[in-house]
């Protein structure tokens, strides 16, 4: 089960990428994410295609920053 910070955190990315217009779940999104060279920036966008694309949930905040420092580009 989640605990109740990572739910609040979950909602507060998707919130804020909607909100934003970020970048979209396309290829295309992801190059333009590669090109801010942000960490912070590939890990909500990989948290964000989990979430919406795949419907599941990232069940380890390091596990995902781990898997964004290492993504192929």
């Amino acid at each position: 089960a989640r605990s109740a910070p990572t739910m609040l955190r979950l909602a507060i990315v998707l919130a804020l990428a909607e909100a934003a217009g970020s970048f979209e779940l396309t290829p295309e999104g992801y190059a333009e994410i590669l090109a801010t060279n942000s960490p912070e920036k590939k890990e909500e966008f990989i948290e964000t295609v989990v979430t919406q694309q795949l419907h599941g949930f990232v069940t380890s905040d390091v596990g995902l920053k781990s898997f964004a420092e290492t993504a192929p580009a």
